[in-house]
């Protein structure tokens, strides 16, 4: 990334957005642009902002007031990395103190993982970093003895990595860590340990370029040609003769990044500049770790509700295995009526002829206080207790079995639902019942912006076109479910769904025409991919006329009970399924 072209610019304002984010408003000749540095734990960096405009607090932190007082205003004289290779982007800034008298300072955004770090420090004579004045992350003594930083602490450079530049690296470095005697991921970790500014991506580039290379007829040894190709990839790099590319995982996310093309992955972008490549991926990356911890918040939830309905379900099967034992104690009672006359008060067990079971002998245990009638009577009262229970604890156990199939299903949307749709999961919760969010809406607005929010959750469904032509459509939530097959589905559409097991409704659009083999297959492969037996082999699908759907009275967000259906049997083969993926109408 060529950082030269922001010297002699000038710093406009300074932003901190987020605890260890950093935004700096530079004014140069040929405009203005914005610069992100970061100290993130995660995701430390530094690049150009050019679709993102993070959001500011309204109360700056005290870092981001000490750099306003002393760099805004203040221009750009140089730009370093320091030293050659390191980790270290030095932004040296000159500007006027409150008297009006030229000071320098160094702003330094150190990219050490996760002890990172953007300090403001004074200059030395030799232009070098010489105090803190303060920085983004304060390191006590405690937390560091060899290294601690704060405000009015002496700078202190950050150890040097004992390592070669890819120029400066000869076939005996890789021989001598016996690199093509390891597994490819020890290579690209020997690598890394070997070169400065090789980085893993960089490693497996290199390393998949020069295997290319070897599988030919080649006169080279081997440590050879993997030297050439990465001092090759390192030059063509320098000199802009790579494009800035980002490696996508199978569902089109971006999970790598690099100034140069990512031809070892098999889905591969290029990208228009550097800058962009890497405002793409974090902007990614930073949303599906924002939703990531948000979907985990909210499982674990689920988590626990699923437990307590698992506890209470075993607790009413017991329940429910007493109350049949209703008979059995009406029959004691019985006994000990006709059979009086054998029993007497201080008697704690007595055993008689059961003429229900051919004079089979039963042991009846007694209060040894109460007389014969007085204990058959106590039989007929527990025997009438738990005849009653039995209706109320079978209906508690399929409302506790329809709570369990709720839940499941919202487990299976949170896993990869994105910010928007967790928040309709977790609405969707609230007016369940299952959650309560008594602080997220503190103020009629905010309480006027869930309401809107909750009117229009059910957002739009996944589209897809079948390879026949015809319109599959599969519901994101249990809410658009209902949407989908309820509202916006005409009765002669087909409806499908995986048999006993959670997950999206799939309708296909029939326009009164019968629908083909090919694209009811294709919607079963679809019904599997988005329900919880995606990773299964020869999953039931049940599929019906919408006509045939209906939702019982009370039932929760998404299930239905439906009729005239048939069953087909698919296994979601990911080879079968990614063209149907690829055909998804936006």
């Amino acid at each position: 990334m060529n950082w030269q072209r922001f010297v002699h610019s000038r710093i406009e304002k300074v932003h901190q957005p987020g605890d260890r984010d950093l935004v700096l408003t530079l004014r140069y000749a040929r405009g203005s642009t914005k610069i992100l540095l970061s100290a993130d734990r995660a995701s430390p960096r530094a690049h150009v902002l050019s679709r993102i405009r993070p959001e500011n607090p309204e109360q700056p932190p005290m870092f981001c007031m000490l750099l306003r007082k002393h760099l805004e205003g203040g221009e750009i004289y140089a730009i370093r990395q320091a030293p050659e290779w390191e980790r270290v982007l030095q932004i040296y800034v000159q500007s006027r103190n409150e008297l009006g008298d030229p000071t320098r300072y160094v702003l330094l955004l150190e990219i050490m993982g996760k002890h990172s770090n953007l300090l403001l420090c004074t200059l030395s004579p030799e232009e070098q970093p010489d105090q803190v004045v303060d920085s983004i992350v304060h390191v006590t003594e405690r937390m560091s003895r060899v290294r601690p930083v704060f405000s009015g602490q002496a700078y202190t450079p950050v150890p040097p990595l004992a390592k070669k530049t890819v120029p400066n690296l000869t076939t005996q470095d890789l021989m001598e860590v016996h690199l093509l005697e390891l597994a490819p991921k020890q290579q690209i970790r020997s690598l890394v340990q070997l070169a400065a500014g090789i980085g893993p991506e960089t490693a497996r580039e290199g390393l998949w370029r020069a295997r290319g290379e070897i599988m030919q007829v080649c006169p080279h040894s081997q440590e050879e040609v993997v030297l050439r190709a990465l001092q090759n990839l390192w030059e063509r790099t320098l000199r802009n003769q790579e494009p800035p590319s980002l490696g996508l995982n199978e569902l089109g996310y971006p999970t790598a990044v690099a100034p140069f093309a990512l031809t070892c992955w098999t889905h591969w972008q290029q990208a228009d500049s550097l800058d962009d490549a890497l405002e793409y991926y974090y902007q990614n990356q930073t949303a599906r770790l924002r939703d990531s911890a948000r979907s985990q918040s909210l499982r674990q939830v689920l988590a626990t509700h699923m437990d307590r309905l698992r506890g209470k379900h075993a607790k009413l099967q017991t329940q429910l295995e007493q109350a049949k034992e209703a008979a059995n104690l009406q029959v004691q009672g019985e006994l000990l009526t006709s059979y009086a006359h054998q029993v007497h008060k201080g008697m704690q067990l007595v055993t008689l002829p059961n003429y229900y079971d051919q004079e089979r002998p039963l042991e009846i245990a007694l209060d040894p206080a109460r007389t014969a009638i007085e204990n058959a009577q106590r039989y007929y009262r527990a025997a009438a207790k738990r005849k009653r229970a039995v209706p109320l604890v079978t209906a508690e156990l399929e409302q506790c079995a329809k709570d369990m199939q709720y839940l499941e299903h919202i487990l299976l949307y949170a896993e990869n639902a994105t910010g928007q749709e967790l928040e309709q999961l977790r609405d969707e919760l609230e007016k369940q019942h299952f959650i309560t969010l008594k602080n997220k809406y503190p103020n009629s607005g905010n309480r006027q912006r869930k309401q809107k929010s909750l009117s229009k959750a059910t957002g739009r469904p996944h589209t897809f076109l079948s390879s026949d032509g015809f319109i599959i459509r599969v519901g994101r939530n249990n809410l658009q479910n209902d949407q989908l097959t309820l509202k916006h589905s005409q009765g002669d559409d087909l409806w499908l769904h995986v048999k006993d097991a959670a997950g999206s409704h799939v309708v296909v659009s029939a326009l009164h025409q019968a629908v083909s083999d090919q694209s009811l297959y294709e919607a079963a492969l679809l019904a599997t991919y988005f329900s919880k037996l995606r990773t299964s082999g020869n999953v039931p699908v049940d599929y019906t006329l919408v006509r045939y759907v209906w939702k019982a009275n009370g039932a929760r967000p998404g299930m239905v009970l439906y009729d005239h259906q048939k069953t087909l049997y698919v296994t979601p083969d990911q080879a079968l399924i990614a063209p149907i993926l690829a055909r998804e109408q936006t």
